[in-house]
């Protein structure tokens, strides 16, 4: 389980060709030329999905990157 990454440079050239991708123009945090959701967001998502998951698999079966 993780949320949208995406290297920066690529992240740039999307956005150049996606002009219409509300998600493309989310304000990332770059770190290490990685675009990424900032962390309080990211812990937000993953907590949001992991107790969707849990109502279907047992916690040892979930991987969160």
């Amino acid at each position: 389980l993780g949320t949208f990454r995406i290297n920066k440079d690529f992240l740039k050239r999307m956005k150049k060709f996606r002009t219409d991708s509300d998600i493309l123009f989310y304000p990332f945090q770059i770190q290490d030329n990685i675009a990424a959701y900032p962390k309080n967001k990211k812990d937000e998502m993953i907590h949001f999905m992991k107790e969707k998951i849990l109502t279907r698999l047992e916690e040892n079966k979930i991987f969160i990157s």
